[in-house]
């Protein structure tokens, strides 16, 4: 016998009778000719698209061991049951005996993945469109620089006096302040 995982999507309102659901999956389980390891109820939530004309669904996890050569069928008896609106039957050989008493807590509903910068958007513009993409802040800020003139990066320069009557007419390179004054004097006396 192998060990599968079996993840049941329920109508809500067959789902509302605990009985009922045990019932169904104990008679899937007698026609298998498998046993239930663990039964989980996961969580109701709405549905992406509409199923068999239902909005909402109830999850059910299912760990069970039965011979290989039973899955076709049960997956046929599935698709039979009224109230299971969709079924998915996996392997689980690699699953632990504590992982499957012990699962894990379904995923919130408006969870973030990992690497989802974008998040789920609303009706209000938090979406996709509204929010910049990664790395487009780098390319504007980029872009920017690009546009701006160009400095030349020299020396720093001392800063000119700001009144305009102590500045000297042009000094010629290689003379000194004190002869550049004693010129300006002779030109004024």
């Amino acid at each position: 016998m192998n060990t599968y995982e079996m993840m049941l999507l329920l109508d809500p309102a067959f789902a509302s009778n605990e009985e009922d659901v045990d019932n169904e999956i104990n008679r899937l389980m007698e026609r298998a000719g498998g046993q239930i390891i663990a039964k989980h109820r996961w969580d109701e939530r709405r549905l992406a698209y509409e199923i068999k004309r239902r909005k909402r669904g109830v999850y059910f996890l299912i760990y069970m061991r039965a011979p290989g050569s039973s899955i076709r069928p049960l997956e046929r008896d599935v698709q039979l049951s009224e109230g299971i609106l969709r079924a998915l039957i996996v392997r689980a050989d690699h699953v632990s005996e504590e992982k499957m008493h012990n699962p894990i807590a379904p995923p919130s509903e408006f969870a973030r993945r990992p690497g989802d910068e974008w998040g789920r958007g609303g009706r209000r513009g938090e979406g996709r469109r509204s929010r910049e993409r990664p790395g487009e802040e780098a390319r504007r800020k980029a872009e920017q620089k690009e546009s701006e003139p160009a400095e030349v990066a020299s020396e720093p320069q001392a800063s000119a006096p700001a009144d305009a009557e102590s500045q000297t007419d042009a000094e010629e390179p290689g003379t000194s302040p004190a002869e550049t004054e004693a010129g300006a004097q002779q030109t004024t006396s």
